[in-house]
C-alpha cells in the first residue's frame, strides 16, 4: 500500500520526518484503524525499485488484529503452522543476552506469502 493509499484510509494527511532526509529511514506513525491501535512503518519501495514510500510493516498488540486466515495475538506456533499449511515457513529461535544464549520461551515465525515480498512475522512468546 502506497503513503497515499494510506492517508485515504485513515482520513488523515501523513507527515513523515525520516524519510524525507538526505539519508533517509523508515518512518513509524501510530495511528488506530477500525478500533485497532497499530503501528505503521512506512519505507521507499526497495522491492520495485521504485521511489514510491510504502507501507512496510503494521504492529500492534490488539487481539482485535487478525491475519486474513484468522490468525491472532495469543494463538499458538501449531495453530499457526497448520493455517499456513503449504506456505513457506520459517521458524527461528530468539537470542539473549546479546545473543549468546537461545531463548527457552520466545522464537520468531516467518510467513512467507504467495506474492513477491510479503511477509507476515509472528513473535512468540512460550509458544
Amino acid at each position: 500500500m502506497k503513503k497515499s493509499e494510506l492517508g485515504k484510509v485513515l482520513y488523515k494527511t501523513l507527515t513523515l520526518k525520516n524519510l524525507v532526509k538526505k539519508e533517509p529511514e523508515r518512518d513509524t506513525i501510530e495511528c488506530i484503524y477500525k478500533e485497532v491501535s497499530l503501528q505503521v512503518c512506512l519505507d521507499k519501495d526497495f522491492i520495485n525499485r521504485t521511489e514510491n514510500i510504502v507501507v512496510s510493516e503494521v504492529k500492534s498488540s490488539s487481539t482485535f488484529l487478525k491475519t486474513k486466515a484468522g490468525i491472532s495475538l495469543g494463538d499458538d506456533k501449531l495453530k499457526i503452522i497448520a493455517t499456513y499449511d503449504g506456505y513457506t515457513i520459517y521458524e527461528m529461535p530468539e537470542y539473549e543476552n546479546n545473543g549468546t544464549v537461545k531463548s527457552k520461551n520466545k522464537s520468531t515465525i516467518l510467513l512467507h506469502g504467495e506474492e513477491n515480498g510479503n511477509v507476515i512475522i509472528f513473535y512468540l512468546t512460550d509458544n
